[in-house]
């Protein structure tokens, strides 16, 4: 089973957090993705730690990956994960 999702946070933690949510969002939907959602997280966290602090700028997180299951063990894995700072769009 298959996820992918962007999401854009005005902070690291802000970021983190998101991408636990929808992970957790992932796992409900697909509870086979129980096996490697904190893995998952823990990668995302480690990228996006890894941006400098800039205050002005916004974090963007693109997450995709899946999981193959047979016999009740998994078979294949795979993640990706792309971190960058975007330029904050002024409010309407």
């Amino acid at each position: 089973m298959s996820y992918s999702f962007n999401i854009k946070a005005e902070s690291k933690a802000q970021a983190i957090d998101m991408v636990r949510a929808r992970m957790r969002n992932v796992s409900v939907a697909q509870p086979v993705h129980n096996r490697d959602d904190l893995h998952v997280v823990a990668v995302a966290k480690t990228f996006i730690d890894m941006l400098q602090d800039d205050a002005a700028r916004d974090v963007f997180v693109s997450v995709n990956g899946g999981i193959g299951t047979a016999e009740g063990g998994v078979q294949e894995i795979s993640v990706s994960v792309r971190t960058n700072l975007v330029n904050r769009q002024p409010a309407p």
